[in-house]
């Protein structure tokens, strides 16, 4: 009886809590307007495709860039833990680019 109270209070202040973050994420900055682009890992191999989404971007007004850095394992950046894209070249690195 004991434990049954105990789970349903845990549960009753986990929503509270997701309803809470719900609530503050929605209504906290109401008044700005985020116009997002998903850039996908196979646009960032060349300056050049990377140009290129940068041009599309600023011509559709988009205002944040959210950027696949990771795919199958590989890294589209420099980094001494992840191995690098086989298709990136070796003193490219397309993050810093961006």
């Amino acid at each position: 009886m004991l434990k049954a109270l105990w789970q349903m209070i845990n549960s009753v202040k986990f929503w509270l809590v997701i309803s809470g973050i719900i609530h503050f994420s929605v209504f906290a900055n109401a008044d700005v307007e985020v116009r997002a682009l998903w850039v996908i890992r196979h646009q960032m191999k060349t300056p050049q495709s990377i140009d290129s989404v940068l041009k599309f971007a600023a011509a559709n007004q988009i205002t944040d860039l959210f950027v696949q850095v990771r795919g199958r394992g590989d890294a589209y950046y420099h980094s001494r833990f992840e191995p690098k894209a086989e298709e990136i070249p070796e003193n490219f690195d397309p993050l810093g680019y961006l």
